[in-house]
């Protein structure tokens, strides 16, 4: 199935729409705050439409070059498809941030959060990168219980950070900034960029999927919501919102330990017939 513009502003205006909405309504009783979200969130907005073009180009590139997998959900014989789609979202989101930091190169708090958040996921980023292309045997002991699965890896990475998004937004509306806001303005300012590049894949890897995002993606945004977590000062919110994933950890302890026999892709047998 062809995806189409159409495809993409389903899912982007909804979701960004809200967003924004919930923003400007948070910081409406400081003017500058307000002033420097709104332009920011205009930014992102087109961030996020130039990486829907680039990564509808990205999948071309690397169908046309062999880099791919095989999506059970196009019958018995399979379907190709490419396997680092996500590899445009990380980039356009990396230099959206280091936009961002150069925004508030006077603040040298602010500067040396964003150069740490830029470092964390860079690298990491590229450990992804790394395996993909060479598939790298330690992979057999990442817990990824729905990978392959079709827009369940970005579906539930966006409705977090989105969840995160909005707990903030709220925070401040009933209870004010606390100092400077610093924390809270760091936290907005990254889950709009991260959700406006974000929604362009989701588009494309929603069932059926044109990509799968790789492990360079969920290395990414596993990135991102740490740094979010520890940067933003919310760890006990994102710890909630990730509560089942821990129980996952808990009860995939027998395999991480070599107990029992540890697939590559821990995910729901496929049967053909059905």
């Amino acid at each position: 199935m062809t995806k189409t513009p159409f495809n993409f502003f389903m899912l982007y205006i909804p979701i960004y729409g809200i967003s924004t909405i919930f923003v400007n309504d948070a910081f409406n009783v400081n003017r500058e705050l307000f002033r420097r979200t709104l332009y920011w969130a205009l930014f992102s907005f087109f961030i996020g439409i130039a990486n829907y073009y680039a990564t509808e180009d990205c999948i071309k590139s690397l169908f046309n070059k062999g880099h791919c997998g095989v999506n059970l959900h196009g019958g018995r014989s399979g379907q190709k498809l490419p396997n680092t789609g996500g590899i445009s979202t990380c980039l356009f989101f990396l230099v959206g941030l280091i936009i961002l930091q150069s925004i508030y190169r006077r603040d040298d708090h602010m500067v040396l959060q964003y150069t740490a958040t830029l470092a964390s996921i860079a690298f990491l980023t590229i450990v992804g990168f790394f395996d993909d292309w060479t598939s790298v045997t330690w992979v057999t002991k990442i817990i990824a219980p729905i990978f392959g699965i079709n827009g369940l890896e970005t579906g539930q990475t966006v409705l977090l950070v989105f969840s995160i998004l909005i707990d903030n937004c709220l925070q401040i509306r009933f209870h004010g900034l606390y100092g400077d806001g610093s924390e809270k303005v760091f936290i907005i300012n990254m889950c709009l960029l991260f959700l406006s590049v974000n929604i362009g894949l989701l588009s494309f890897n929603w069932f059926p999927a044109m990509t799968f995002v790789g492990n360079l993606y969920t290395s990414f945004s596993g990135a991102f919501v740490l740094v979010i977590a520890i940067f933003g000062k919310c760890f006990p919110v994102v710890l909630l919102y990730l509560l089942m994933q821990i129980i996952n950890f808990v009860i995939s302890l027998p395999q991480l330990l070599g107990i029992k026999e540890c697939p590559r892709h821990r995910v729901p047998r496929y049967d053909l017939i059905c």
